[in-house]
């Protein structure tokens, strides 16, 4: 065939000038002499053309005869009721579901994601432990409570037994930390 200019081409291809040369610079379809080779660029198109980018976005055409009845022939869109027709649709869909997923896999390999149930089980046993420590304390001091009369030394006792609790704890917490 014949070579053409860039806009033969792009009317033939039934595609705007702005299409034709996208699909020159994109799929890296020859020119000869600022001439397009119409069978070398279909070959070339389709030899490089991505299928799932072709179809996203657009919707499925079927092509009919013009109302007149004359050799002239046109593209009519048809709505993308079918599982078919969504098919690019499903696929994105899908493909987004899988890259979540690995990525949400990547970070907990990272130690950046931890299951709410390790968390929920950790907290729950230094809660626990807290409480423990702290319940003991009237238990332990009870008796030197009652045989010491000076109110100011009570409160002495009380508050250095509640901050050896406290600083036991976060020891605790500290071990479990590095292990």
């Amino acid at each position: 065939m014949a070579l053409l200019s860039v806009l033969q081409w792009a009317a033939q291809e039934r595609i705007t000038p702005q299409a034709a040369n996208k699909r020159i610079r994109v799929h890296g379809i020859p020119r000869h002499d600022g001439k397009i080779d119409p069978d070398e660029a279909k070959r070339v198109f389709n030899a490089t053309v991505d299928i799932r980018q072709q179809e996203r976005g657009t919707t499925a055409k079927r092509v009919e005869p013009v109302a007149t009845g004359g050799a002239n022939r046109r593209a009519v869109h048809m709505g993308t009721s079918s599982a078919a027709g969504r098919r690019p649709e499903i696929q994105t869909a899908i493909d987004a579901v899988k890259l979540q997923e690995r990525q949400l896999e990547l970070k907990r390999k990272q130690g950046k994601v931890v299951d709410c149930d390790e968390v929920r089980s950790v907290v729950s046993a230094m809660i626990s432990a807290a409480r423990n420590r702290l319940l003991i304390i009237p238990d332990e001091l009870c008796d030197k409570l009652a045989a010491t009369a000076d109110p100011v030394r009570c409160r002495e006792m009380v508050e250095t037994r509640i901050h050896q609790a406290l600083s036991e704890l976060s020891e605790l917490e500290e071990l479990e930390t590095v292990s």
